[in-house]
């Protein structure tokens, strides 16, 4: 009985253990830019919903009780709405300061016509041919 526990307990610690890191972690520092630009913009689109619907909304509250002598304004909402929009254009910001640098850390391959000078008789001549090039923008 005491091996059946203490192999029950093994299994479940194996079993519970921290392994290696499920997801791939990004190839290249350009995909992590542009992850990272895409998750700012889906907050900002976000943010800039929620500030229009709190804005609306106390909009449409203050307009009904407009007429009341005892309600009160709640200019928090008002507050927190502007904070949001705010936020959303931080956001915004970064998002596009991340996609330039995802484009700035790019490697762009290049084909080109180029021309070298070649002797030919009675002179030089410029001959043209196709080059390879890679641009590593850092």
């Amino acid at each position: 009985m005491r091996k059946v526990i203490l192999l029950g307990t093994l299994l479940i610690l194996a079993a519970s253990s921290p392994g290696q890191q499920t997801t791939p972690t990004p190839t290249s520092p350009q995909e992590e830019y542009l992850r990272k630009s895409r998750s700012q913009k889906t907050g900002a689109w976000l943010l800039i919903g929620l500030g229009t619907v709190v804005f609306v909304s106390s909009a449409a509250n203050n307009i009904n009780s407009m007429f009341d002598a005892e309600a009160q304004t709640h200019d928090a909402f008002y507050i927190a709405s502007a904070a949001s929009v705010a936020g959303a254009v931080y956001l915004f910001v970064a998002a596009a300061r991340n996609r330039r640098k995802a484009e700035a850390t790019s490697i762009t391959p290049s084909v080109q016509m180029d021309s070298a000078p070649v002797p030919v008789p009675g002179g030089m001549s410029a001959r043209s041919y196709p080059a390879l090039g890679i641009t590593v923008k850092l």
